[in-house]
């Protein structure tokens, strides 16, 4: 029997493949999510403090095994930006959230999201959403009988 290489083997159900493929990817959006929150509830702290974000406690968020290693970073490769940056609420809802109208349309979805399971297809001018709510799919196929 003629052993079967790496690219010859297919999986009998290839929706279940899709949906293990699903799941792994799970685990770095949670912790992007987890990231961006982190970020942006240091950000909104220090507005409501009336102080600035500042390099040094933001490269300790970024990464804590090289607190560091993010403040270096931009340090040395002379981006013009100050230690310390005064935060700025709207700016910072930007960073969350995507959200967006046009006619008969409304769009919103978590920002960490883009690239993962939702993709923008600049060219095309298109959103393109892999994982739709369960909702929104039932009413679709309730429409389409």
């Amino acid at each position: 029997m003629p052993r079967r290489g790496r690219c010859q083997r297919r999986d009998p159900h290839p929706a279940q493949g899709l949906q293990r493929l699903r799941r792994a990817r799970r685990p770095h959006e949670e912790a992007s999510r987890e990231k961006t929150t982190t970020l942006i509830d240091y950000a909104n702290a220090q507005a409501k403090r009336g102080e600035p974000i500042t390099l040094d406690e933001l490269s300790e968020l970024v990464d804590e095994s090289q607190p560091k290693a993010f403040y270096d970073y931009i340090r040395n490769q002379d981006y013009g930006l100050a230690a310390e940056i005064p935060p700025d609420k709207r700016t910072l809802q930007q960073f969350k959230r995507f959200t967006g109208r046009a006619t008969g349309v409304s769009i919103s979805f978590d920002s960490h999201l883009l690239g993962n399971s939702i993709e923008y297809d600049e060219e095309r001018e298109r959103l393109i959403i892999k994982q739709i709510p369960g909702q929104l799919k039932d009413q679709i196929k309730q429409r389409g009988q």
